[in-house]
């Protein structure tokens, strides 16, 4: 009898203390890890997350004054050609900077094109759209921040207008889902940098406005390189855009 109480003394203390060390490990967890996992306990966050791994934010819809376009007179196919060839430069890379429309996006430049804003905390890859179609756009937007068609290159006159999706707070870092979250805070004065080509272009901030989708972008000085960061507003949500206005510094 005495054998048999003891042989089942041990399991039984075992199974005991192993559900309260369960209980104290997990506590502890989520105490040192909270911020990490937050969001797991907003349930219209995690329901979000669970439901399509993205927030629920499109593709920035954008319009670009009709003052701010260069119309050129059209040329023939030998005339583009041999502009283009003209236009080109040793140290940059040929059709490369460009992602085909429907598929995958690639980004097959072997020299960096990047956006960093240091006050964020902000580093993402610029991938080079070819096209405005809503749907593509917004799945190139899950490689990095994306570079909307017909915008000129880094230190050329002109604009450049670049998308990102923006997140609810709390949001979990995945893909790009947070990258322009919280551009509402860049102030008139803060950087910018674009990296392209290995080299660094320094922009200013010099205004931020909140517009409707669909409606004009602030004005430009077409004798100027302006970058347009754009994003949905508020952050999560598709009602309007959050527009951050920046030149290039001399």
């Amino acid at each position: 009898m005495e054998a048999k109480l003891g042989k089942n003394l041990i399991p039984e203390t075992v199974e005991s203390l192993w559900k309260p060390f369960i209980i104290i490990f997990a506590i502890l967890y989520i105490a040192f890890n909270w911020q990490n996992i937050s969001w797991l306990f907003n349930y219209k966050v995690a329901g979000q997350y669970l439901g399509d791994l993205k927030p629920a934010d499109k593709q920035p819809a954008v319009k670009v004054p009709v003052t701010s376009v260069n119309v050129q007179p059209e040329k023939s196919g030998e005339e583009v050609k041999e502009q283009e060839n003209d236009n080109l430069d040793d140290n940059e890379p040929v059709e490369t900077d460009k992602v085909v429309a429907g598929q995958d996006p690639v980004i097959i430049n072997p020299r960096s094109f990047d956006i960093s804003i240091a006050k964020l905390g902000i580093k993402a890859p610029i991938v080079v759209s070819d096209t405005a179609d809503n749907a593509i756009i917004h799945k190139y937007l899950d490689s990095g921040v994306v570079m909307y068609p017909d915008s000129v290159k880094p230190g050329q006159n002109g604009e450049i207008m670049l998308l990102g999706h923006s997140a609810p707070p709390g949001w979990p870092k995945i893909k790009y889902d947070w990258v322009f979250s919280r551009i509402n805070e860049l102030a008139v004065g803060d950087n910018v940098a674009l990296t392209y080509n290995g080299k660094v272009f320094n922009y200013t901030v010099k205004k931020t406005v909140i517009i409707l989708p669909g409606e004009e972008l602030p004005a430009s000085n077409l004798d100027e390189n302006t970058l347009f960061l754009i994003s949905c507003w508020p952050p999560g949500k598709d009602y309007k855009r959050i527009v951050v206005k920046t030149t290039l510094m001399e």
